[in-house]
């Protein structure tokens, strides 16, 4: 084989692993954009002691959506856990509340069929109980179950860390 054709063929790989990653590249992008994004929505005032309100779990984005588990915690010191509303887009969704005491709820929401919401909808509603002053501390934990989202994008089905 000549000189001249090895660097063609050396060009032609190069040419072929630069659009391999370009393909690789865009293709992860396109995931990206694709998962939904969550947050909280908690009340606009400062909340009094011994005062109730709600915490709204709103999502964006969620598109072909099948599935959600992930587990919260808070400072149990500060506030106590009253209740938890679901509107999720269908019943099959569980709570686990047995270590809401300390500060800890996990969820598992799961369908055969994907969903898509309008943007900012809400998938369900905390109620605390403020026993003192200060910050709520509510966040996405990784115990006892790891805060995933279960969705599909041009139907291949992706499990991804919840974005937030």
């Amino acid at each position: 084989m000549t000189t001249k054709a090895l660097h063609y063929i050396k060009r032609s790989l190069f040419r072929f692993d630069a659009i391999l990653v370009v393909l690789l590249f865009c293709s992860f992008c396109c995931n990206l954009q694709g998962q939904p994004n969550f947050f909280f929505m908690g009340p606009t005032a400062a909340v009094a002691v011994d005062e109730i309100f709600e915490v709204e779990f709103r999502a964006t984005n969620f598109v072909d959506v099948a599935g959600l588990q992930f587990s919260l915690g808070w400072d149990a010191e500060k506030v106590e856990f009253q209740n938890i509303t679901p509107s999720f887009p269908t019943q099959s969704v569980s709570f686990n509340t047995n270590n809401a005491a300390t500060g800890v709820i996990a969820g598992f929401w799961n369908d055969t069929d994907v969903y898509t919401l309008p943007d900012t909808s809400i998938l369900f509603v905390l109620t605390f109980k403020a026993l003192a002053e200060g910050s709520l501390d509510l966040e996405f934990i990784d115990s006892p179950t790891a805060t995933l989202v279960i969705y599909q994008l041009d139907g291949q089905t992706f499990e991804e860390s919840i974005i937030y």
